[in-house]
């Protein structure tokens, strides 16, 4: 390639090129030559639109050949008609402007987990499998073909060009199908380094060709060199893309451009100037990119998608119609009627050698990645289909200026069989793969699969059945014609075609009838089918948590590394059946490395004057001016001043007197020197008076002292024996004794490690506490759909009590992670409750453009600002201290920042500490007051159920900032848990009595206080029961916290209570009620449905 690229302009004619003739002549050819560029564009418009009416029309008729075999035929069509094409672009500039693109589509749209697993496979079959494929159609090619003019050389061309595989047609078919996702990507993958592979040997038989002398070891060497530095540089070009996609935000034309120009980019410099593979870097690119589209903005992910899939068929579209015209005019009409004959050999010799390659190289290939049976051999053989890279490379050697390429027994020949063999794969293979896979079982639908289909098929019926009976009394609606309205909506089932005498004898199983007593017998699954469903539900429930993960990314409330490894693990949990994700992998995140711990223990052991959380530092009440006192001595800057500039001092001195120079500075060296040991001596006593006995302990004293002390005793000596006597031998070693105090800019470079040290743990830490965050989050949003992926009961509750086990493990690691680790903690809770604010006011300000509130400019400019907090925010979240008990009480929801209540509980309330396994509150105690956790973590267990109390489970963990007891201090009801602590935890108690007085001296506020506290424990208790109510479960917490926002809450104390409209929803608090109407009963907390009007209540309760 890298011989061929340097003509990238396409040439006009010699009789077209421009002259120094007379100005209308040179009029005249502009003119000619602007006609021809614009025939050039018609015609490649029209292409395009072609390309895309063919495609509507496939999908419409569901015509089972690929679109780029039409498209072909219809080049071969223009190609018949006696119309110029227009400007004629060469077939190098055919690769140079569509390879990048296609290489570039298949790689960043694949899935990388399931791409590393199988990658030796890829390596395999794409290097020396392809080789092997290569020799074997070369022997073909000179054993059948008759040809003038062929030489193995040029047979070796030909097998690898017929060697470049794109099976982009059977890999859409498969997908349709819903065919194994790990063989599509094995015959995926395969092209994508096939093409790099047949085009690596394909330069290396060029210059064969050329007349380049080749030798064995050259050989290797060159492909050790283009092979193993095109995926070297096409993943550094994916890291510098990497870093600047993660500095934009949201900003889609910035982040298209950045996939583009790094595309050609990568291509264009590896093979140019480095000279390596372009296609092997550009797959790199689109892995490493893929590998990393956290770092593209979740907004501009599917737009982005959509773009290259446009350019990837615009791309083949150009191609296949370009190459059905050349083929048409220069070629087909000049082939011989034994043409015909050889390429119908040639077709079967391609099957029959890719299947022996397959065969040769299938011990290997089942041991590797996930294996491969004799029916996945068979789909890949079948599947290697040629495509556009080999025809762009044919059409290269049609049009060489190579004397041996030149004879059209050559280069016609070898343009004319591979066209056909690319339109012969296309039409055979591609249109008959999904009968082979069907043939073989790859397509076999499980009878889980069909449960859910009719399960899905009975919602979607009964949400139609809804919606129809709404809009049946709307006016405007209410004459339509209902029954073409149901039947125009019926959906049918998709796997009803395909039921095997297998699904129809697990029917008749499902629903049979003893014929002694005709009494339906239940029906009782197999070991093996309660297997295949759990399995089934496994991933679903995976493929559910994954979905949900990627919400908390869009909306900013999960890192990008953090979903990139817990979607890791998810796939992981895929491949073992019947498994959920591996906590453990979460949570040793959050266990800091032995080696980086005893490293940094060493270091700051004898280095570290004291601890960064010293009084001094941290007193925000104190003098200010002791403070920054405090803190400069502990800063590096100044030791890097004062060290960096005498370690240069002495550098040059040093360097003047070993060259021999005693320039006239000498003297301005030496007082330099005294003035540095001066400040240093300043600089010495500072430390001694600031750090007490705590520096003389640290090795840096030692350095100090040592380095005074010989600076000082070359200063006396050399006053002493004169200032001439620069020669004196006690002198000269003294002198070079200076080179010792460079030792003091070792302290520099400790603090740098220590602090490279400390960052590597914090962000290693707040990586372990986002991961875990989001993994219960998202838990938490998947458990209510459980019962959505399987109808037997057993399975639900068995997945229910994995996912529940994970989450309460993953919760306690987090208690025990803010409780070693409180301020990573809280800049995660921070960093996630600023994006959630903003994710609010962003979604507000779209609001009101659709709503008229504000014009679109206005819009666009409050979305622009918000956004750019929210950029700030992830590329500079904030740094925040240990918070204090009196900042922790002010967080709390219901004291809102209200200093004065604040100050009251800490002077009433009473501080406990409790040990491990001590218990703060039991079940059924009567209530007494509350509890505020300061630090530490605490386990809520209560009974399995109201009549087995012996039999508990653990609900959930709490740690800092939660209060116990609130519910129960409200209601005067016992308390419904047991708390028992974790760690050691400390507690503020407040006691019954003093909660009523406080409530009664803060009954002035605004809303008071207790009316404070009951809004704030009636809407946790909502938002718990609204989650598992079926409107409510796919809205986001945030969004039911936001509905909730207005509520109020209603003390009623009449019998009964009307539910008028402006009520959107009603949940029950506390008590019971009935309804009036059906004299069904509720019992708290519970939600009331729409359709009840009146409620009674036997006895006082709450009701929001």
């Amino acid at each position: 390639m890298s011989t061929k690229l340097k003509y990238i302009i396409p040439e006009v004619n010699s009789s077209k090129e421009a002259s120094l003739e007379p100005s209308t002549d040179w009029a005249f050819h502009l003119q000619n030559e602007n006609n021809e560029y614009q025939v050039d564009m018609l015609y490649r418009a029209c292409i395009f639109l072609i390309g895309a009416l063919v495609r509507h029309f496939i999908n419409i008729l569901d015509i089972p050949v690929p679109y780029t075999v039409i498209v072909f035929f219809v080049g071969m069509i223009v190609g018949c008609l006696p119309v110029s094409p227009g400007v004629e672009i060469r077939p190098h500039v055919l690769l140079l402007i569509f390879l990048p693109i296609l290489i570039f589509d298949g790689a960043f749209a694949i899935d990388t987990y399931i791409f590393n697993k199988i990658i030796l496979q890829v390596l395999v079959l794409a290097f020396p499998a392809m080789v092997l494929m290569t020799a074997l159609l070369a022997g073909t090619a000179m054993y059948v073909f008759k040809y003038e003019g062929w030489t193995w050389t040029i047979a070796l061309l030909f097998g690898a060009v017929l060697s470049a595989t794109d099976p982009v047609a059977v890999v859409a078919i498969m997908k349709d199908l819903g065919a194994s996702k790990r063989l599509a990507l094995l015959i995926e993958g395969e092209s994508m380094l096939n093409d790099g592979s047949a085009i690596v040997l394909y330069e290396i038989l060029w210059k064969m060709i050329e007349g380049h002398e080749s030798t064995a070891k050259s050989i290797f060497v060159h492909v050790l060199k283009v092979a193993g530095g095109g995926p070297l540089f096409g993943y550094l070009m994916g890291k510098l893309d990497i870093f600047l996609l993660q500095w934009t935000f949201n900003d889609s034309l910035a982040e298209i451009t950045i996939t583009v120009t790094s595309a050609y980019l990568t291509f264009i410099i590896a093979e140019q100037v480095l000279h390596v593979s372009a296609v092997l870097a550009v797959v790199m690119l689109g892995v490493t990119l893929s590998n990393n589209k956290t770092s593209i903005s979740p907004e501009i992910e599917l737009c982005l998608h959509s773009f290259w899939e446009s350019l990837a068929f615009m791309a083949n579209t150009c191609i296949f119609a370009i190459c059905g015209s050349t083929v048409t005019r220069k070629v087909l009409f000049k082939a011989d009627p034994q043409d015909y004959i050889y390429i119908i050999f040639l077709y079967i010799a391609t099957q029959v050698v890719r299947a022996l390659a397959f065969m040769m190289f299938a011990p290997v290939l089942r041991r590797l990645g996930y294996g491969m049976t004799w029916q996945d051999g068979l789909v890949c053989t079948w599947s290697g289909l040629r495509g556009a890279v080999g025809l762009a490379l044919a059409l290269i050697i049609f049009k060489a200026e190579l004397p041996p390429l030149q004879l059209p027994s050559v280069g016609n020949k070898i343009l004319f069989h591979v066209a056909l063999i690319v339109v012969g794969t296309l039409m055979i293979n591609a249109t008959t793969v999904s009968g082979l896979l069907q043939f073989l079982g790859h397509t076999e639908i499980k009878p889980a699969q069909r449960a859910a289909m009719k399960k899905a098929i009975a919602i979607l019926a009964e949400s139609r059945r809804k919606t129809m009976s709404v809009w049946k009394i709307d006016r405007f609606l209410t004459d339509a014609d209902w029954d073409m309205v149901l039947i125009n909506s019926t959906v049918d089932d998709p796997f009803m075609s395909t039921e095997t005498e297998a699904d129809l004898e697990l029917m008749d199983r499902k629903g049979g009838i003893c014929p002694k007593c005709n009494i339906r017998v239940r029906y009782e699954p197999t070991a093996s089918e309660i297997r295949a469903m759990k399995a089934e539900a496994t991933k679903k429930y995976l493929k559910l948590l994954k979905q949900n993960l990627w919400i908390q990314f869009e909306h900013g409330l999960l890192s990008g590394y953090s979903v990139r490894k817990l979607n890791e693990l998810a796939e992981e949990a895929a491949d073992e059946d019947l498994e959920l994700i591996h906590v453990s992998e979460i949570k040793s995140m959050g266990q800091i490395p032995r080696t980086m711990a005893m490293l940094k223990r060493t270091i700051t052991k004898h280095t570290v004057t004291f601890p960064h959380d010293d009084p001094h530092l941290n007193n925000k009440n104190g003098n200010p001016c002791e403070t920054a006192i405090w803190r400069t001595s502990q800063s590096v800057l100044l030791p890097l001043g004062l060290f960096g500039m005498d370690s240069l001092l002495i550098s040059l001195s040093v360097a003047f007197k070993v060259s021999k120079i005693v320039p006239d500075s000498y003297v301005l060296f030496e007082k330099c020197n005294i003035v540095m040991l001066v400040l240093m001596s300043v600089f010495f006593i500072f430390r001694c008076v600031m750090f007490e006995f705590r520096y003389m302990y640290t090795v840096w004293f030692l350095v100090n002292t040592v380095s005074l002390g010989v600076g000082y005793l070359e200063v006396l000596h050399v006053d002493l024996a004169g200032q001439g006597d620069h020669n004196n031998d006690i002198v000269q070693a003294l002198y070079y004794l200076r080179l010792l105090r460079l030792a003091q800019f070792l302290e520099v470079l400790v603090h740098v490690v220590i602090h490279i040290i400390n960052l590597q743990i914090h962000s290693q830490l707040t990586t372990a506490c986002d991961m875990a965050r989001g993994f219960v989050r998202s838990t938490e949003m998947t458990m209510p759909f459980i019962e959505h992926i399987s109808d037997d009961p057993n399975i639900q509750s068995e997945i229910m009590s994995k996912a529940q086990a994970g989450k309460l493990e993953v919760l306690r690691e987090l208690g025990l992670l803010q409780g070693l680790h409180p301020d990573i903690a809280l800049e995660v809770k921070t960093c996630q409750a600023i994006r959630s604010v903003l994710n609010v006011m962003r979604d507000g300000a779209k609001t009101l453009m659709e709503e008229g509130g504000i014009d679109e400019t206005e819009g666009l400019l409050f979305t622009k600002v918000i956004e750019s907090k929210m950029k700030w925010l992830k590329s500079a979240p904030p740094k925040l201290q240990i918070p204090s008990t009196r900042k922790i009480l002010a967080s709390i929801a219901w004291i809102d920042k209200n200093m004065q209540v604040v100050d009251y509980i800490q002077t009433v309330g009473q501080r406990i500490v409790f040990q491990y396994n001590d218990r703060i509150v039991n079940i059924d105690d009567p209530f007494n007051g509350i509890h505020v956790i300061i630090s530490g973590l605490v386990r809520v267990v209560c009974p399995v159920s109201p009549q087995n109390k012996t039999t508990t489970q653990t609900l959930e963990y709490l740690s800092t900032g939660n209060v116990v007891g609130e519910i129960s201090e409200l209601t005067r009801r016992p308390r419904m848990a047991t708390l028992i602590c974790e760690t050691t935890v400390k507690t503020i108690y407040m006691s019954s009595e003093s909660l009523e007085t406080m409530f009664l001296f803060f009954s002035d506020l605004n809303p008071p206080l207790k009316t404070r506290l009951w809004q704030v424990c009636a809407m946790r208790v909502a938002v718990n029961v609204l989650s598992n109510v079926s409107n409510y479960q796919s809205l986001p917490k945030e969004m039911l916290l936001s509905r909730l926002e207005d509520m109020k809450v209603k003390h009623v104390d009449t019998p009964t209570i009307d539910i008028t409209r402006d009520m959107t929803d009603v949940v029950l608090i506390t008590g019971e009620a009935n309804d009036v109407s059906s004299w069904d009963k509720y019992k708290a907390p519970c939600f009331i449905p729409p359709k009840v009007k009146t409620l009674e209540f036997p006895v006082r309760f709450q009701l929001q």
